[in-house]
């Protein structure tokens, strides 16, 4: 995968999610649901453990630092850029926790306004809900598929 879109594509492809997600329950008028409490919940739980494996991934990342895959990791720096891709692969790791968290919280946040009787604010919740449960799926997988690189 291209360097940029290796960057870009877990915000990007969320945007668009969360947008067509917001049009199709607008144009549609999808009725709110008795479910969305269970559901948020259910995503705490999920946010809560992708934070969990993200921290312990960090910290077992940090751990590797004498290994001779992590030293080339800091000493390589992709054409036209001055991080080294190990300082690439730690804001990843960062930017995926703090994902998961805000998920987390929007999703606590939300409980409290899951009954609302406004169409327009459950449209909006369950939009920003889904942008934010992508962007952390989206995370997550570029982690782990950056984490299972360096061990093949």
């Amino acid at each position: 995968m291209k360097y940029r879109t290796e960057r870009s594509y877990p915000l990007t492809v969320s945007f668009f999610f969360g947008a067509v997600c917001f049009f199709v329950l607008w144009f549609f008028q999808i009725p709110t649901s008795e479910l969305i409490k269970d559901v948020l919940a259910a995503t705490v739980n999920l946010g809560a453990i992708s934070v969990g494996f993200l921290a312990t991934a960090l910290t077992l990342f940090y751990a590797l630092a004498e290994k001779e895959i992590v030293k080339t990791l800091k000493h390589t720096k992709r054409p036209n850029q001055s991080k080294s891709v190990y300082d690439e692969i730690l804001r990843y790791m960062v930017n995926a926790i703090v994902v998961a968290l805000i998920l987390t919280l929007f999703c606590i946040g939300g409980i409290f306004f899951a009954e609302t009787q406004s169409k327009i604010l459950f449209y909006v919740i369950t939009s920003v809900w889904l942008f934010l449960l992508m962007y952390a799926a989206l995370s997550l997988f570029r982690v782990i598929s950056i984490l299972a690189s360096l061990l093949r």
